[in-house]
């Protein structure tokens, strides 16, 4: 199940997420009505689920509200205790592609997808070194799209090819599809893919 509700019942959260780009009938995601969450599931490279971000539009944005955040993210640990690897929109990596595409947040890559392209939301700019080396390892060229902030800048570390958000968006989250859709066909266009 997709959300927790039917279709001709939207309320406010889901018009917000298509809003932001998601797509209900595509997007896998869980929303409960109750608590007002949706939930997007995160995977790693083997296709295990390790955990999901919580979304809820209502809540502040600030650092340090954990749970009570906009954002909330929980992980599963290694047994050594670090947390696994865990990204988003694993299920349009494709082996047979020569490339795919990496950005920061959900609402970011789920642009690119709406493009019809293959993507990854690193969850954040920071990487772990278990992080560099899996990104590593995947053969395919990295196209990095990073925000249009210093920390996005950290995120450009893996990329075979980085791209920053024009002016005057911060993220590809703030751009309209149509912006973001012209943006991924001129660097396609540029790389010659």
């Amino acid at each position: 199940m997709r959300y927790l509700k039917k279709y001709n019942e939207l309320n406010e959260t889901l018009e917000h997420l298509i809003s932001r780009g998601v797509d209900i009938n595509k997007t896998k995601f869980i929303y409960d009505k109750e608590t007002n969450n949706t939930y997007f599931f995160l995977y790693n490279l083997s296709g295990d689920c390790v955990g999901y971000q919580k979304y809820n539009p209502d809540n502040p944005k600030e650092d340090g509200l954990g749970w009570m955040g906009r954002y909330f993210t929980k992980v599963h640990k290694e047994d050594t205790g670090h947390s696994k690897i865990a990204v988003y929109g694993l299920e349009t990596y494709d082996m047979k592609k020569d490339y795919f595409f990496v950005a920061e947040g959900i609402f970011d890559i789920i642009k690119i997808h709406n493009a019809g392209e293959p993507g990854i939301a690193n969850l954040g700019c920071s990487l772990s070194r278990q992080a560099k080396n899996w990104y590593n390892s995947l053969p395919q060229k990295k196209i990095v799209i990073q925000d249009r902030d210093d920390a996005g800048r950290e995120l450009g570390a893996i990329g075979d090819w980085v791209y920053t958000v024009p002016e005057p968006y911060k993220d590809l989250g703030d751009m309209p599809q149509e912006e973001v859709n012209e943006f991924i066909k001129n660097i396609k266009n540029e790389l010659g893919i």
